[in-house]
């Protein structure tokens, strides 16, 4: 399981989350309406590209109900976001480390460039 915490700015403290718990924080307050979730988490996996820039995940759902699992990479001013369709066939964790591994494949070669 990789560790994913809730953060916010007001808070020091970091707890480690369940699965049910990232749902909840996640969708929890898109019941009743489209858009995105107000939480944000900070995912954190050793030996990839959240090592080396501050990653969040949080929850989207669009006009039609179908709710969406989103990743910022929070480099500089660009807007690096990808979703992937949520599935309840799989855990949250899970959609979190695909959508990083997407930003892995993609931007870590390039931030080495960097050092």
């Amino acid at each position: 399981m990789i560790p994913l915490y809730y953060d916010t700015m007001n808070s020091s403290k970091k707890k480690e989350l369940t699965n049910n718990e990232i749902y909840a924080l996640c969708f929890d307050d898109l019941h009743n309406k489209h858009g995105y979730g107000r939480k944000r988490i900070a995912i954190g996996i050793p030996n990839s590209i959240t090592e080396k820039v501050p990653f969040s995940g949080f929850g989207f759902k669009d006009d039609k109900g179908v709710l969406f699992v989103g990743v910022r990479m929070w480099l500089d001013q660009g807007n690096y976001v990808k979703f992937q369709q949520y599935d309840k066939n799989y855990n949250m964790h899970s959609h979190f480390i695909t959508l990083i591994k997407k930003f892995h494949y993609e931007y870590d070669a390039k931030l080495n460039n960097f050092k």
